[in-house]
């Protein structure tokens, strides 16, 4: 069996490749089931990769049925994963917020050089909709969430620098990396550190302040790397069965919502 059966590689990613080697490694026997993973530092060393990369290949590879995350424990082989349905996996979170550090960043400090008071006060309204969402425990935090990025780009006045951040914020949602790290993230404290993060930045767009802007938008994308970071190999809530049964389910139901879109990636 291959491993580029389960994880293909049209698009270049490189957590893709490090969980296809990995996968190899299952299969052929060098890692059997019931073994534990070499400890991250090592396999970060074996691989010459960042720490993000190798943690969203393991998110991968458990998505995939081929690992299990136990706390204080390790990494674990679970299986051979040939029963694992052939998905994108879509682009790393990591390598997500990298682009946004990047992108976002330079969009509020143009925001900032011509934002309207209009412009501002939707701003705000955003921001009070996410507390709003946050203190009910709802969708309207994430939906105020994206409104909120999304509207800065909508301040620049610039067609190209809004379908961007448009495309990146689609990008997040048809990502299961993204989610299970949502699911194994503090949900009530993150958002509230992000809400902080955002007022900071709407104070340097209402200020004027084109560079303050950059650098608190860059500030909380780095927030965003960190926060997920730390949460990545968190042990999930339910068992692994139970885990893998629901991704499954939620990507089929998926799949059958978009009949276009290639499975390849």
């Amino acid at each position: 069996m291959s491993a580029t059966t389960h994880l293909p590689k049209k698009n270049f990613r490189r957590y893709r490749e490090i969980a296809d080697r990995i996968v190899d490694r299952i299969v052929s026997g060098e890692y059997a089931a019931g073994d534990r993973l070499p400890a991250e530092r090592e396999l970060v060393e074996q691989f010459a990769v960042s720490r993000p990369t190798l943690r969203e290949a393991i998110i991968a590879l458990e998505i995939m049925g081929y690992v299990a995350v136990r706390g204080g424990s390790g990494i674990y082989v679970v299986g051979t994963g040939q029963t694992a349905p052939e998905v994108d996996l879509g682009i790393g979170t990591f390598e997500l917020l990298e682009a946004r550090k990047l992108i976002e960043s330079g969009v509020a400090a143009i925001a900032a050089g011509g934002a309207t008071p209009e412009q501002i006060v939707q701003l705000r309204l955003h921001i009070e909709q996410q507390v709003q969402g946050q203190e009910e425990g709802s969708d309207l935090f994430d939906i105020a969430d994206r409104r909120f990025h999304t509207h800065i780009a909508e301040m620049t006045g610039n067609s190209a620098l809004i379908y961007i951040v448009e495309q990146l914020w689609n990008f997040r949602r048809e990502s299961d990396i993204w989610r299970i790290l949502d699911e194994r993230s503090d949900a009530y404290s993150t958002r509230a550190r992000a809400i902080e993060d955002h007022v900071k930045i709407f104070a340097a767009l209402e200020a004027r302040d084109p560079e303050s802007a950059r650098s608190a938008m860059e500030a909380h994308m780095q927030n965003n790397i960190d926060w997920r970071l730390n949460s990545a190999l968190q042990v999930p809530a339910v068992s692994d069965a139970d885990r893998r049964t629901r991704l499954r389910l939620r990507l089929d139901r998926e799949r059958e919502a978009r009949p276009n879109r290639d499975p390849s990636g």
